[in-house]
């Protein structure tokens, strides 16, 4: 009997909990751990509810009615404060992984995306620390290496770069499904290893860029800038350098 009197609420409460699954985690819908975009679809049967409440009540006497006009406005006063809140989180793309990473501080897709955030910003010492602790979690993808890598180059810590740069190489090979400019790969430890004053080893990784390649030219004048270089103190002068550390190593999504 009981359940027969109260079928809109029960009905209302079923909806709601049903349209919570793929909000807070319990089912993944896509890579992320919570969609809150998706957060207004089990609001609204909690809505069509509180607006049949409403209607009942504003039928009552004025105590009911008072009471009812203030539990909105207090109801509204809330929902703005935490909107504002909210517009916060989506203010930047940093903002954002921010949040995320405070939600789940051992994810590392979000660790490595919000390390990436802070690098098209220019803060290169953050993203590294974000990259650092990406790194030393389970779930890690070899692009974590690249962009710690990369965050190295950027602070001039070029032998941290190349330790990356080779974990990179080795851990990209166990994910196929990862798409790899393996000349960018090889030309960049050649650019390194010259930035560092290891002429050999630079010749080396330039020689086994491929000629035919977008990189094959460039990596050629490196190694003829090189050999001139072990010949002359001042280098050929003849040698126009072009070309430095190529961050398309990046992999991209395969296409589907």
């Amino acid at each position: 009997l009981w359940f027969r009197n109260h079928r809109p609420p029960l009905a209302a409460w079923l909806v709601y909990v049903l349209s919570l699954v793929p909000v807070i985690g319990l089912v993944s819908v896509g890579l992320q751990g919570m969609a809150d975009r998706y957060a207004y679809f089990p609001t609204l049967p909690l809505y069509f509810l509180t607006g049949g409440l409403l209607a009942r009540a504003f039928r009552k006497g004025f105590a009911v009615k008072a009471g009812a006009l203030v539990g909105v406005m207090v109801f509204g006063a809330m929902m703005v404060l935490k909107t504002e809140s909210q517009v916060g989180v989506w203010k930047s793309e940093a903002t954002l992984w921010q949040s995320a990473t405070r939600s789940f501080p051992r994810d590392a897709t979000a660790r490595t995306k919000f390390g990436v955030s802070l690098m098209q910003i220019g803060a290169y010492e953050p993203a590294l620390g974000q990259f650092q602790i990406a790194a030393g979690l389970p779930d890690h993808s070899a692009t974590v290496y690249a962009w710690r890598s990369y965050a190295n180059v950027k602070l001039g810590r070029y032998t941290a770069a190349v330790e990356d740069h080779m974990r990179f190489a080795d851990a990209a090979r166990l994910e196929p499904e990862l798409v790899i400019n393996w000349p960018c790969v090889r030309f960049n430890l050649g650019w390194l290893h010259a930035q560092l004053g290891q002429r050999e080893k630079a010749i080396g990784f330039f020689d086994s860029v491929p000629g035919q390649s977008e990189l094959g030219a460039d990596a050629h004048t490196w190694v003829r800038y090189l050999e001139a270089e072990e010949r002359s103190a001042d280098g050929d002068p003849a040698v126009k350098l072009q070309g430095g550390f190529c961050p398309d190593l990046l992999p991209a999504p395969t296409e589907k």
